[in-house]
């Protein structure tokens, strides 16, 4: 079975991908080891699928090339994305920059990318497992899966990196590119609930609250967020930690000690804090104990947990706890429970259109790439971008 280009990976870039090689004319198959396209999709965003951003900016990307990313996103923008899911059906729906499908649905971007690729004519084989990829003497590629052999002229790699197991990314793919030459800047997980050593949070599990976070690795601050946090049994998570997550999941691997420290009211100062609380005490001498002086401040369970942890303790002493509640970080809680990888292929070996610098003909989209953004459209964002490169390019 001949074609023009195979794409491994019938996710979001890789559907990109088809779409826009299809409409090249090119015959086009995709395979995908999932029984259903654009599996992971349908879990994007709660299920509403946040599909971009448009409070676009390169801020908002993490990679060892952004030069590169940047690029990139200037040839497939925020309003190209837009535009295109308009064409093939998908109403937007802005909430402060956040573009979801009128629908609110993830399914209609799934099902509406799938139903495009049919019109087009593009060959997809799903529920079959890429074992191996062969570069032949005349350029072109034999892809061999559990079931059968196929040839191309071209191949876009499109099969994500490691997170979300449950998705089909299990990074056998990004193995098969390992043993092919290409080097792998550092894979952690990202956007990923981290844990900490404490073993009480039994104590304040379910807790939300507004919080201001830093990762601190080897007594230096790398990064800080701030938002609505979690507390549960192991840790914590919620956008804030999950922004910051590639940063400890990279501090871990390197070996160097890792904290997340927690501001629990960002709206004052230590300052403002201390006053408020000597405040509480001469207006409420009835309330004997810290923590009903905390109670109307802070959620029940942690007021009672900042009592504990603080029994005697001065009001100062109390601020000081509040303000920097600091956090042994000692894992993440893995690519299983992941959004995306962080790290991957490096954009070294890869030129402006997504072609590999190491194998003629071959090109990459999507996650695969040392590419990963914050939550709010930004990773879809990059999927959409690199698949149209590497489908028009191709």
């Amino acid at each position: 079975m001949n074609y023009d280009i195979i794409i491994i990976g019938a996710g979001a870039s890789g559907m990109m991908a088809g779409i826009v090689a299809a409409r090249n004319d090119k015959k086009v198959l995709i395979i995908d080891k999932n029984s259903k396209t654009g599996r992971k999709i349908y879990a994007t965003g709660n299920g509403k699928c946040n599909y971009t951003n448009m409070k676009m900016g390169i801020e908002y990307f993490n990679s060892c090339n952004l030069e590169f990313v940047k690029n990139a996103l200037g040839r497939f923008s925020e309003k190209d994305t837009v535009d295109f899911f308009k064409k093939i059906g998908i109403y937007p729906k802005e909430k402060n920059g956040y573009v979801y499908p009128y629908s609110e649905q993830s399914a209609s971007i799934a099902e509406n990318m799938t139903d495009e690729l049919k019109y087009l004519g593009v060959d997809i084989k799903l529920e079959e497992n890429v074992r191996d990829l062969q570069c032949l003497k005349d350029g072109s590629f034999k892809v061999i899966t559990d079931l059968s052999k196929y040839t191309s002229k071209k191949i876009i790699v499109a099969a994500g990196g490691k997170a979300g197991k449950k998705f089909g990314t299990d990074g056998y793919i990004m193995n098969l590119m390992k043993k092919m030459g290409y080097t792998i800047k550092t894979e952690v997980p990202g956007l990923v609930a981290l844990k900490v050593s404490n073993k009480d949070f039994n104590q304040i599990s379910g807790v939300r609250l507004g919080a201001r976070v830093r990762i601190i690795s080897d007594n230096k601050i790398i990064a800080k967020e701030e938002g609505e946090i979690i507390f549960n049994d192991s840790g914590i998570s919620g956008i804030p930690v999950m922004q910051v997550s590639r940063f400890a999941a990279n501090s871990l691997k390197e070996g160097k000690d890792t904290y997340i420290e927690i501001d629990l009211i960002p709206e004052l100062t230590i300052e403002e804090l201390e006053e408020e609380l000597n405040k509480r005490i001469i207006n409420m001498p009835y309330k004997k104990d810290n923590y009903y002086i905390l109670i109307g401040l802070f959620n029940n369970k942690l007021a009672g947990y900042i009592d504990n942890k603080n029994k005697n303790s001065n009001i100062n002493t109390i601020c000081k706890f509040i303000k920097h509640f600091k956090l042994k970080v000692i894992d993440t809680n893995g690519f299983d429970n992941a959004q995306v990888m962080a790290g991957g292929i490096s954009l070294d070996e890869i030129n402006c259109n997504m072609e590999s610098k190491v194998t003629s003909n071959m090109y990459f989209a999507g996650e695969i790439l040392d590419v990963d953004g914050t939550c709010g459209g930004y990773n879809l964002q990059w999927a959409w971008t690199s698949g149209y490169i590497a489908g028009k390019a191709a």
